[in-house]
């Protein structure tokens, strides 16, 4: 056997001296790097039809015999019958145990066929070794990739590689945003043990800006050498000079954000003073070239990418100073905060009673008491008379300040004795305030009114006996009486006299108390508008302690409507006698602003907003006019409740600094033209003694006001021409320096609000709401409640997709932890059937026996209200409101009343004024009724639909075959009749299943499956209804098994989400491809058009311009982002390459119409999964391109040639175009 080889070796050794063959390295690249003690592998590329590959241990074959031989599919060879070397697919020499003894050159021959000529190709092959770590290792840096170190000028710094098999030049270069830049080193390398060797670099020259410089420790070494090729360290000076302290109040539990600096930085640290020593300690320090790195320190503080520091509950302990050092290697900045926390509290004065307007009886001498409780920090309190001109009719003296200390508040406590020095004046208006160099954000006051007894002598806060007064005062009281009779009757005469001249004039309203007036002197005899001479008669001006009085009678009756209103919240309509207040079960969803965009043809974007508080004093929002935009049941009511109950309760520290809170409800406001006889009607109490003029008085001497008009959408006046304040004041033609909130549907924007309006959306709830939403409103810390309940969710894919929905997530979450029956739910019509089925079941069970059967048979038949329901939908107004007359007569009074009761339909009083304001019935009050939810008139609609698809209404006939027609496509009803539903697809046609979703979706769950494919087949001829078939067949057949073959079809067709899409249409699209995902379906390909908007890498996900979010996808094979002109910076690039490196089954991405980066700095571990996955990388604006995976260059695919610099600019020359177009 040995003989034979032998032989057959000679023979083709003479066969390459005859055929003269060249040497070289074409389909074997030299050198190749294999690991000791591992199995190597040296790569040669031969075709799969190779007949023969010889492997020599020599460049010289005739000098050493063959190692292995490959000749027609058979393996032979010493090599091989040893075990030592074995061959791969394609010719690879696999070396079975690498030692040092096969570092050497390699000569492998190919033989394509038995006459072809030879080739040989000859691969050095070194032998290397993996040092203990696998990176160059900065010294005092704890073995880490990435540290933090304090320096002074004077310091020397090293870094080393230990036990490298080969020698590892290393060196040290400064990291700036524009690149790396070489610093001065010096290279060391010392052989230990003959074959192993160590290098170390040192460097004092490192300080290239004057406080922090980010270093790195570069390798040059072969790619399997070193795992990764550099390290880092971010060196501060020692010396840092002192700067500019910037005071930060902030109140006590609220959230704190520290704002590092708005340059464009690379990296920046933390830090706060240690008081105990004055030395500044890190918090966290992040470095933001390459890769993105955050180290966190110490727990308790936050960082967000914007370069602020945040701590979500402030306390006592995070008082002190703060500062923060960034750069980006060309320059540094540095900012000092001052944090300084503070507890509010309320003033009180002995003998007022809380937020009621005060007046206290006082004496010519005597004293007054205030006191601030639970305060910080510690301030001082004054008593001063407000009016200047008033300063000199009373003295203070013998003040007394104490302060107790409570550890992390004060309590103050001032008395003060006073001594009135007036004759005349008969009262005053003091002040209690506080005072000192702590008062930035305690502006504090109590303003109270003292009257004076003259000649009595009566304690203070007692009141006087009537014979303790001088016969004088009572001769003063008696005139005063005789006064206004007289001043009476003269009115009186002169009101007859003109009544008599003019038929006309419109009678006082009774709701209106008539004012005060005096007389005029003047010839004219106009007449003003109560029937008296202009000339004659005027309003007397308010004096300022009346508008201040009037002011506290206004916020009092404004803040008992609210905390009525807080104190009602049902989250499960069916249970009245569970009430809630609001901020017992409100929780924050997602709220995300509109961000403009300044370029041209570009559109704008929502980015995240961190909470609601935030809303008028972030200065990305801040605006006159914002709009809260959301589509039903995403909050916008509750959020509103929640404003109020925070203003109420001073919760909320961005309404500290609001006077009056006005929050109405504009459904309620069909035909009220006046703002200010809205609010006396909804929000005072009927028997309020304010009149609307003093309401508008009061509203212009208000310091600061926000008024919030809770639901356009549903306003009834909205098109209506006639001239309302509503209107105006979304269009800022009134209350201009009102700070004003409107909410609605997005679809519902009003067309004439003005530019500078901000724009908000709610985005429903997350995981983390919905956790938060269980814990503080059902379960409390039940912690296997909690994981319960979400486990019911995570079971069901529909559920879920309908639980993002606030709204129906909080019923879910109630009626899931306390029925067992929700386990067997799996889809929404089940989920709403089990709802309302528990709406009537939880009445009936509170009823007689004798009243169940006809309760039971309402519950039932309910077909009047199925009609009333599809009428309604289907009209062109949408208007889901009733008169309750109407209703009450085609549903019956009996029927009208048991669904009022189980609260399925909600009655609301609203205004009703009539044509005629002449009538004595002119404004009055009427009852409308409408559905608890819009979805609730969904489903009673989506039953009369249902009930139009029976087998009555339809024929048949045979179904043509045909590849082209739908069920074909699908290959799953090509053997069933076609369903000819010409009166139920009639129906169809009033209903946008864009705008009705459910009733869609309801109708397939009640329907037949004869009637569901007719549906099925309505939205399928409309393209872009084609992916929203998918849930409506789900929702037929309630199991994801049933229908896999129509999810297959599509995810082989492959997704798009275009910017013109709905967000139903986008969201629906997203909610399949979790499904496939989830049950390990290839998607052949996602296309993003126009709707890209970044990448949330600690997400891992892609966020779209709608604000939904497409997360990592394994099983997905190809993204293309469309984006037309937009420019990509190298940053956002990295990302996206980043999150497909991230999708493990990915296989090609493809950026088109857009301008990427000409070159990048994608991170080693990115280009490493890219070559190991084989990931394309394609760029196609006019020319299609591919990033090389191992230059990381764009070539050219058809000329396979780098991109030149001018062929780069005219791309981006050809991209703007676009841009522009």
């Amino acid at each position: 056997m040995m003989n034979e080889m032998l032989v057959n070796a000679a023979i083709l050794i003479l066969c390459i001296s005859i055929q003269d063959a060249a040497t070289d390295s074409g389909g074997c690249d030299s050198p190749q790097y294999i690991k000791i003690g591992t199995t190597g592998k040296i790569k040669c590329s031969f075709p799969d039809d190779v007949y023969g590959v010889f492997w020599y241990n020599s460049t010289d074959p005739f000098q050493d015999s063959v190692i292995l031989i490959f000749e027609d599919s058979i393996i032979k060879g010493p090599g091989f019958l040893s075990g030592e070397f074995d061959i791969s697919h394609g010719g690879s020499l696999i070396v079975q145990n690498v030692s040092m003894r096969h570092e050497g050159t390699y000569t492998a021959v190919r033989l394509l066929t038995p006459s072809s000529k030879t080739r040989s190709y000859a691969v050095d092959v070194v032998v290397i070794a993996i040092t203990f770590r696998n990176f160059p290792v900065i010294q005092n840096c704890n073995s880490s990739e990435l540290c933090y170190q304090i320096l002074d000028e004077k310091s020397q710094l090293s870094c080393t590689v230990v036990d490298s098999r080969r020698t590892i030049p290393l060196y040290w270069m400064v990291r700036t945003i524009n690149g790396d830049r070489n610093v001065s080193s010096n290279l060391s390398v010392k052989n230990e043990r003959h074959a192993f060797f160590t290098s170390l670099v040192t460097t004092t020259d490192f300080f290239y800006t004057p406080l922090l410089t980010l270093l790195v420790c570069k390798a040059e070494s072969p790619p399997t050498l070193l795992e990764k090729n550099e390290s880092l360290v971010l060196v501060q000076n020692e010396r840092v000079p002192t700067a500019e302290q910037y005071v930060e109040y902030i109140e006590i539990n609220s959230r704190l954000e520290l704002r590092c600096t708005d340059k464009n930085i690379s990296y920046l640290v933390w830090q706060r003073m240690q008081p105990s020593d004055g030395l500044y300690y890190n918090i966290l320090y992040v470095v933001f070239v390459g890769s993105y790195s955050s180290h966190n320190d110490v727990e308790g503080y936050q960082f967000k990418n914007d370069s602020s520091l945040v701590v979500d509950a402030v306390g006592v302990h995070h008082e002190g100073v703060y500062r923060c050092i960034s750069g980006n290697g060309l320059e540094d900045d540095m900012k000092v905060y001052n944090v300084a926390v503070f507890v509010s509290a309320r003033l009180v004065v002995d003998g007022c009673r809380d937020q009621q307007y005060c007046v206290l009886e006082g004496n010519a001498e005597g004293s007054l008491t205030c006191m601030l409780k639970r305060v910080r920090p510690q301030v001082e309190l004054d008593f001063t008379e407000i009016f200047q001109e008033s300063s000199d009719q009373i003295e203070f003296f013998n003040k007394t300040l104490n302060v107790k200390d409570n550890g992390d508040t004060f309590d103050v406590f001032l008395r003060s004795g006073y001594r009135y020095k007036g004759l005349a004046k008969t009262k005053l208006t003091i002040e209690c305030k506080v005072i000192g160099t702590n008062v930035t954000k305690l502006q504090l006051s109590r303003i109270f009114d003292l009257w004076f007894v003259h000649g009595v002598i009566a304690p203070t806060g007692e009141t006087p006996t009537t014979n303790k007064y001088h016969w004088w005062v009572i001769l003063a009281a008696v005139a005063a009486i005789l006064l206004v009779l007289v001043i009476c009757g003269f009115f009186i005469i002169k009101a007859y006299r003109y009544t008599r001249r003019s038929r006309h004039h419109k009678p006082f309203s009774s709701e209106t108390p008539v004012p005060t007036f005096e007389r005029k002197e003047g010839n004219n005899t106009g007449l003003s508008d109560r029937g008296f001479s202009s000339e004659e008669i005027m309003p007397l001006v308010p004096q300022k302690d009346q508008i201040v009085a009037k002011k506290d009678q206004f916020i009092s009756e404004l803040k008992a409507k609210y905390q009525d209103l807080c104190e009602v919240v049902q989250p499960i309509p069916f249970i009245r006698d569970r009430l809630y207040c609001v901020d017992r079960v409100f929780v924050e969803g997602g709220i995300e602003y509109l961000v403009a965009k300044n370029k041209i043809g570009e559109e704008g974007r929502w980015e995240k907003l961190d909470t609601y508080q935030n809303i008028l004093t972030d200065d990305r929002v801040k605006s006159k006019r914002l709009i809260i935009e959301g589509d039903p049941g995403y909050g916008k009511s509750s959020l509103t409740l929640q404003l109020a109950y925070d203003w109420c309760n001073g919760t909320n520290i961005s309404l500290k600094n609001i006077d009056i809170l006005i929050i109405l409800r504009l459904r309620q406001l069909g035909g009220v033209t006046s703002i200010y006889r809205a609010i006396r009607m909804f929000l005072l109490p009927k028997d309020t003694q304010l009149s609307e003029k003093e309401i508008e008085m009061i509203l212009c001497h208000s310091s600061s006001t926000l008024v919030v008009l809770d639901g356009y959408d549903e306003y009834p006046d909205k098109d209506d021409d006639t001239d309302r304040d509503v209107i105006s004041i979304i269009a800022r033609n009134m209350f201009q320096q009102f700070e004003v909130i409107l909410t609605t549907r997005s679809s519902y924007l009003p067309i004439n609000y003005p530019a500078p309006t901000k724009r908000l959306k709610l985005t429903g709830f997350d995981d983390k709401a919905r956790d938060q939403y269980i814990r503080k409103a059902v379960v409390g810390n039940d912690t296997d409640a909690v994981d319960k309940i979400k486990q019911r969710l995570q079971k069901n894919d529909i559920l879920q997709y309908v639980c993002q929905v606030p709204l129906f997530f909080v019923m879910f979450a109630h009626m899931s932890h306390e029925s067992e029956h929700f386990q067997q739910l799996d889809s929404v019509t089940k989920f709403f059937r089990y709802m309302i089925s528990c709406f009537h079941s939880h009445m009936k069970n509170k009823m007689k026996d004798e009243n169940v059967t006809k309760f039971e048979l309402f519950e039932t038949d309910h077909r009047k209200l199925d009609i009333i329901a599809f009428e309604r939908l289907s009209a062109k107004d949408h208007k889901t409101v009733w008169r309750k007359e109407d209703l009450c007569n085609r549903l019956g009074k009996d029927f009208y009343d048991q669904y009022v009761r189980v609260g399925i339909l909600l009655e609301e009083e609203v205004l009703d004024i009539s044509d005629s304001p002449g009538s004595p019935e002119h404004i009055q009050y009427k009852t409308e009724v409408r559905f608890y939810h819009k979805i609730f008139c969904e489903w009673y609609a989506a039953h009369y639909l249902s009930s139009c698809f029976s087998r009555d209404d339809v024929g048949a006939q045979p179904l043509e075959q045909s590849e082209k027609t739908y069920l074909d496509d699908y290959g799953h009803f090509h053997h069933e009749p076609k369903i000819i539903l010409d009166k139920g697809l009639n129906y169809l046609d009033y209903l946008d299943p864009f705008e009705h979703e459910y009733v869609y979706l309801f109708t397939c769950g009640l329907s037949s499956e004869p009637a569901s494919k007719g549906i099925i087949r309505y939205l399928q001829a409309k393209k872009e209804t084609r992916q929203f078939v998918i849930l409506c067949l789900f929702e037929q057949k309630g199991n994801f098994d049933d229908i896999v073959e129509y999810v297959e079809y599509i995810c082989k067709e492959g997704f798009a989400i275009r910017n013109d899409h709905s967000l139903l249409l986008q969201r629906s699209t997203i909610q399949l491809m979790k499904i496939s995902s989830s049950h390990k379906l290839p998607i052949s390909s996602i296309t993003l058009k126009n709707c890209y908007g970044a990448v949330d890498l600690i997400s891992k996900c892609i966020r779209l311009k709608s604000s939904l979010s497409l997360s990592v996808l394994h099983n997905l094979k190809a993204i293309e982002i469309w984006e037309s002109g937009t420019i990509m910076e190298e940053d956002e690039f990295a990302n996206i390459v980043c999150f497909a490196a991230m999708c493990k089954g990915l296989q090609d991405l493809t950026l088109s119409r857009c301008v990427v980066p000409q070159f990048n700095k994608l991170t080693l571990k990115t280009k490493d999964i890219l070559r190991a996955r084989k990931v394309n990388v394609y760029w196609w604006p006019t020319r299609r391109y591919r990033l090389n995976l191992y230059s990381f260059l764009w070539e050219d695919m058809e000329r396979c040639l780098v991109i030149t610099d001018e062929e780069y600019q005219s791309e981006v020359e050809w991209c703007t175009t676009l841009l522009e177009s």
